[in-house]
């Protein structure tokens, strides 16, 4: 089910291969967690292949995000979040976040 607060965005890249993709995002992720691990609760990740799914609360909301890294294109879609989330900073930041990761 979708709701107002679900987003999708969709990246090409070229000149890297998905394997390589795979082991930026997870090491990026490992990062974001340390940066911002104080501010959500129980998250979880998991990998299987080239697609890492998550969960974690925020602001007492379960979050939901998937990231998949095809061959050329990177897909990433996050559902359930909070009520009253600025989405449009949240796209800008996570697509920035992805852009450069895809350089």
């Amino acid at each position: 089910m979708s709701n107002d607060n679900d987003m999708r965005m969709e990246f090409e890249y070229e000149g890297h291969s998905q394997k390589e993709m795979v082991k930026r995002f997870k090491r990026r992720i490992a990062s974001l967690k340390n940066e911002y691990g104080h501010e959500i609760r129980g998250l979880k990740e998991n990998w299987n292949g080239s697609t890492g799914n998550f969960s974690f609360v925020c602001r007492y909301y379960r979050v939901y995000a998937s990231l998949i890294v095809e061959p050329s294109e990177v897909k990433f879609s996050v559902r359930n979040l909070p009520f009253m989330t600025d989405l449009g900073r949240i796209r800008h930041t996570i697509g920035a976040e992805i852009e450069a990761l895809l350089c």
